[in-house]
């Protein structure tokens, strides 16, 4: 199927469709990541939710406990290691089947990816395009901002009330899935704590617990990321697979920019920061138009903030935190 997408379209160096071949691909991705977790069920979930607690008794007892008191249990480590290590590789095993890549249609997501990198080993090994195509590039590095975001909902300061009526309503939408994120997530949370115990209780001697603490909350935590991803529709979510291919084409063109020696490299925001600043409401100037404004001697703090952080970040850190406090304002008023 994917080398069938793939004939359809050509690497072109004519009109501009220099990603035209990458594209494909990537949807094609998109679709395998939503028919996976469509498919996948509680099973994998719950043979990951045993085999992380598993490992993580096998870190305490074959690691965790003898580092604590080398001179009582240094015996333990000779096999404790070894088991220990074994059962965190099961462990890692059992929860990778929660992703496309390794689910019930791995085999197809993962030739997916080979034709996507052999795509991708193509276009890098393309000449530099030249100045002559300076309007094409900026223009291509444009058209992705404006197209991961095109399906998304602006946030704007109106709808915290329906965000927050959302926070409310939403443990009723898919209701199986959200028990089980709760559960998990709660499992997750007192569980991490519980190992923590003794190692706030007395740091210098128990702070090997601490490995036992974060193979749970590691593990515990993609097992909450499934639920979650089971319990939203995919209309309504940017799948992982989605942003990495904008990435891709993203980091190309300004690959070509750079040799075509038409923009340096630093004056190409990240594509997340370019996608909050749209996803908050836009405004006068984009960190894209920044960045390219820029003097040549602009400082490296500057370049980093409208580069990888930008006013989008700054927006949706004061939104969230304004829905937190009216959620906490409602709650107090009942």
């Amino acid at each position: 199927m994917v080398a069938g997408i793939m004939v359809a379209m050509g690497v072109s160096t004519g009109d501009g469709d220099w990603l035209g071949r990458l594209r494909p691909i990537n949807d094609y991705l998109v679709a395998l990541d939503r028919q996976h977790y469509e498919r996948s069920g509680a099973a994998p979930l719950l043979l990951a939710l045993v085999a992380v607690p598993v490992a993580a008794c096998a870190v305490l007892v074959g690691v965790a406990v003898p580092l604590s008191d080398v001179g009582a249990y240094a015996g333990w480590l000779l096999p404790g290691v070894p088991v220990a290590a074994g059962l965190l590789w099961l462990a890692w095993l059992a929860l990778r089947r929660l992703t496309p890549r390794h689910g019930p249609l791995g085999a197809e997501f993962r030739a997916g990816e080979e034709q996507r990198d052999a795509v991708l080993r193509q276009l890098y090994a393309l000449p530099p395009l030249g100045p002559a195509r300076a309007e094409p590039l900026w223009r291509g590095a444009q058209e992705l901002y404006h197209r991961s975001t095109e399906r998304l909902t602006a946030f704007r300061p109106r709808d915290q009330r329906e965000l927050v009526r959302g926070m409310r309503t939403a443990p009723f939408v898919r209701f199986r899935w959200t028990l089980a994120g709760w559960a998990v997530g709660i499992l997750t949370v007192v569980g991490t704590l519980a190992t923590l115990a003794p190692v706030f209780a007395d740091p210098g001697e128990w702070w090997p617990v601490a490995a036992t603490a974060v193979t749970l909350a590691v593990g515990w935590s993609l097992c909450f990321r499934y639920c979650f991803l089971k319990w939203r529709e995919p209309a309504d979510r940017v799948p992982r697979v989605r942003k990495v291919g904008w990435r891709h084409e993203l980091a190309w063109l300004r690959h070509q920019m750079v040799i075509s020696g038409v923009l340096a490299g630093w004056r190409i925001p990240a594509l997340h920061t370019e996608r909050l600043w749209r996803m908050t409401g836009g405004g006068r100037r984009s960190p894209a138009v920044t960045l390219a404004r820029l003097p040549e001697n602009a400082s490296p703090l500057r370049r980093f903030y409208w580069r990888y952080v930008g006013a989008g970040v700054v927006r949706l850190v004061a939104f969230f935190g304004g829905c937190y406090l009216v959620a906490t304002a409602i709650s107090l008023a009942r």
